[in-house]
């Protein structure tokens, strides 16, 4: 008895066979593999849907804070203004600061920011600075009765593998070119 209890020690302790190890090797490389798939997979989702939130809360800051100063002015600054061009694009609103004193506030592009001025001074980037503007057109819209300002915005962000461009637009009247009517 005592010999085939060392048979059976010997026999275990031999280690695995060749067809083993290439089972085990194999096994183990489908593992690995689809883990590295599905990482990949992973990152790339998550770079496309930070571009998408970077383009999307900037369109949405921008426009909101334009379509605010719109709203809150008295009349488009036409000779500061560039309008329905993207050359050098520029938007100029005669309005009045926290103060109540007449001003003017600014919405330009530079270096691909969207930048907002008060009274010459620079107030700042209105989009991330991982956003750039790849085309923006300020438009005029008179009526009779009413003034407004149509935005045409194209943002840009990303990387040459997630990289997206969107368009945005807003209108909103000038509530200065009909209050006094």
């Amino acid at each position: 008895m005592k010999d085939i209890l060392k048979i059976k020690t010997a026999r275990s302790s031999q280690g695995f066979s060749l067809v083993e190890m290439i089972v085990y090797v194999g096994l183990l490389s489908v593992i690995l593999t689809a883990v590295i798939v599905i990482l990949i997979n992973l990152t790339t989702t998550y770079r496309s849907l930070k571009v998408s939130k970077d383009i999307d809360l900037s369109a949405f800051t921008a426009l909101e804070r334009i379509s605010n100063e719109i709203k809150l002015a008295d009349s488009i600054n036409v000779a500061q203004s560039t309008l329905a061009t993207t050359t050098s694009p520029a938007l100029a609103l005669n309005t009045y600061d926290a103060g109540g004193a007449s001003t003017v506030l600014t919405f330009s592009v530079s270096n691909g920011l969207l930048r907002v001025s008060e009274g010459g001074v620079d107030k700042g980037s209105l989009i991330a600075s991982t956003t750039k503007v790849t085309r923006l057109i300020f438009y005029s819209v008179s009526t009779t009765t009413t003034e407004a300002v149509t935005v045409e915005l194209w943002l840009a962000s990303g990387t040459s593998t997630t990289y997206r461009e969107e368009k945005f637009y807003s209108t909103a009247v000038l509530r200065g070119s009909y209050k006094n009517r």
